[in-house]
């Protein structure tokens, strides 16, 4: 028979009152057994017919906090004693008895180390999905920020209406991305105050500048060039140091057909922003996209005034005549040796040279350097989707996900993007990798 469960020492728990007298009784003891430097519990009074106790109604929830107490008790201050782990076990049986209790679930997870929390979490969520705080307890069981927004976008999905899920949400987010979260927000709890403001503020922390953008968004997708190009003509007048207020100006003409005035709102803004290799790039895309062939020479401007840029070196590459572009990779990786856009396209270089072996290994290079950056994982997905097997796509898959890559030119259109602000970053690899084009 196992010790400390022998017939002799069977005592009722069943009453609350005697629950509490053990309790006084274990504290008195403490205080007692410290005077010599110890403390001990003995463990035999109160680990007896614990199965009589286990609740059977949501009112019983006080018995099983305290026969928690109790328990607990018995394993910190005698780790050893194996009856009262034992004992512990069997008052998870609590959880069987009333599932759709969360106070029970909560109960039962704060006894646990956080790996075995974190399962019976999951098991709460399955039995009441509903409840924002077993949502938040499952949160708080998370150590890292990127896992935390894990669990907030799935808490969101079942629980789109609760403002502390939202709230939550948005504290691990930067600005950009938290202005994103909030405008869900109050679609989502359009009585809440407190979510409103929370945008208003973030708005005017941003000094304007994303309300001048969005509001040009909307315009340029009711098609209203006009009134889009005067929204940004008048943000910039406030704003001109903002590049992205600039980006949209030029791109926006640049759409409307009007290749030339696109050219004078970047001069404009290098005049105004000198030495910004965004805007020389954006410069030199123009001219590629417009099929004119003096894209190289601005480059070679762009390279002047911002020599150490690795966008720039990195664009450059694939600027040059093919048999140029090795040298030019050559030169671009002694100018940024570890620069992640280095890397990728070098990667892309190989992949368009069809070495696959070589490509592959610069591809794992530029994602090693700087998981965080979208476009290579992109880039590195659609190589695997050519080139790899059903095993190595998979793995780029499992690693991006694992990295939660947030940044690139091209990874952040897509996941800013309204309409995909409930995706999750396997489904954005898949649609960032569908847009870009085919290597040659």
């Amino acid at each position: 028979m196992t010790p400390g469960f022998s017939t002799s020492t069977r005592i009722d728990l069943n009453q609350i009152g005697e629950a509490r007298n053990s309790m006084l009784s274990i504290k008195l003891d403490q205080v007692s057994d410290s005077v010599s430097g110890q403390t001990v519990v003995d463990p035999k009074g109160y680990l007896t017919d614990l199965n009589s106790i286990t609740p059977q109604t949501s009112g019983d929830i006080n018995d099983v906090k305290k026969a928690r107490l109790l328990l607990k008790s018995v394993i910190t201050t005698n780790p050893k004693h194996s009856p009262g782990w034992i004992a512990a076990a069997r008052l998870e049986e609590g959880c069987e008895v009333c599932p759709k209790s969360e106070d029970v679930w909560l109960e039962a997870a704060r006894l646990q180390t956080a790996d075995h929390a974190k399962a019976i979490v999951a098991q709460a969520i399955s039995h009441v999905s509903q409840s924002v705080k077993v949502w938040l307890k499952a949160v708080d069981l998370e150590a890292e920020a990127s896992a935390k927004r894990r669990v907030l976008r799935k808490a969101l999905e079942t629980v789109p209406t609760s403002v502390r899920l939202w709230k939550e949400a948005v504290e691990l987010e930067e600005p950009a991305d938290a202005r994103i979260l909030l405008t869900r927000a109050v679609e989502c709890c359009p009585l809440s105050v407190e979510l409103w403001l929370a945008l208003a503020k973030l708005e005017d922390y941003e000094n304007a500048r994303k309300m001048w953008m969005m509001r040009g968004q909307i315009e340029e997708q009711k098609q209203n060039t006009e009134a889009a190009r005067e929204l940004y003509n008048k943000a910039l007048k406030k704003n001109p140091t903002s590049i992205s207020l600039w980006l949209l100006l030029s791109l926006l003409e640049e759409k409307a057909g009007q290749v030339t005035k696109a050219r004078a709102v970047l001069e404009k803004a290098r005049l105004r922003n000198p030495q910004c290799p965004d805007l020389w790039l954006e410069a030199v895309v123009v001219e590629v996209r417009g099929g004119k062939n003096i894209g190289l020479a601005l480059m070679a401007k762009a390279m002047q005034e911002c020599p150490a840029s690795r966008i720039l070196w990195a664009e450059a590459i694939f600027l040059e005549p093919r048999p140029q572009r090795r040298t030019k990779s050559v030169d671009a990786l002694k100018k940024c040796e570890h620069d992640p856009h280095v890397l990728l396209a070098v990667a892309k270089l190989f992949w368009s040279e069809r070495k696959i072996n070589k490509a592959r290994e610069w591809f794992q290079r530029a994602v090693k350097i700087d998981p965080d950056l979208g476009d290579a994982w992109a880039f590195y997905y659609k190589f695997e989707l050519e080139h790899g097997t059903e095993a190595q796509q998979e793995a780029v898959l499992k690693n991006c996900v694992s990295a939660e890559s947030h940044h690139g030119a091209l990874w952040c259109p897509v996941s800013k993007d309204i309409e995909n602000w409930q995706k999750h970053t396997e489904e954005l690899l898949i649609l960032v990798a569908k847009s870009l084009p085919v290597m040659t």
